[in-house]
């Protein structure tokens, strides 16, 4: 059901519906009874029972229209006035339209520098053939998923210790400690 069809958020006017609209929903199409495309579903409100909005279809053919021109260059729409910035129009670093700072192609984040003990501990990941980059989740922190295993390493660089944690799988509450321990060590031999 759509319930408004001109819901403004940041600057953009979208489609209010009840339907529900999951993570990874995201671009699939927002159709009519008689199997029209209407608009594009982009986002939920966590919370919000169900509330979803969509891009109008109409406002995503003329945002098309509008970069066809500029194909194949960096462009990106002014936060402030909404027009569309190239590599062509750029003003320095602003706007040409209304002098915003506009970034026409964001900065890579910085590559974290690992040294020491850490280094040693992604070079491990490495031989094990794991990808440092995918299993690092903070600067001294890592998880690697190994079939339904999951292992988690910290450094504590300032206490010199590394504390690794695996767990095979996941026990329901009613089997007991010693049945586990039991299984546990079965299965580590």
């Amino acid at each position: 059901m759509i319930s408004r069809v001109d819901r403004i958020q940041n600057g953009l006017k979208y489609i209010q519906i009840d339907a529900a609209i999951n993570p990874g929903n995201s671009g699939g199409p927002l159709v009519n009874q008689q199997g029209e495309v209407i608009g594009v579903n982009t986002f939920i409100i966590r919370g919000g029972d169900n509330l979803g909005f969509a891009v109008p279809s109409e406002q995503l053919k003329t945002a098309l229209d509008e970069y066809v021109p500029l194909r194949g260059q960096a462009v990106v729409r002014c936060h402030s006035c909404s027009t569309l910035v190239s590599e062509t129009n750029i003003d320095g670093e602003y706007c040409p339209n209304c002098g915003a700072k506009i970034e026409l192609i964001p900065q890579k984040e910085k590559q974290i520098e690992v040294s020491g003990i850490a280094k040693t501990i992604e070079d491990i990941l490495q031989k094990l053939g794991k990808d440092r980059e995918l299993s690092r989740v903070s600067t001294n922190n890592w998880e690697v998923k190994e079939g339904s295993a999951t292992i988690r390493i910290s450094y504590n660089p300032d206490n010199y210790f590394v504390v690794g944690d695996a767990f095979c799988v996941n026990y329901p509450n009613k089997i007991s400690v010693r049945y586990m321990n039991t299984f546990c060590a079965k299965t580590t031999k």
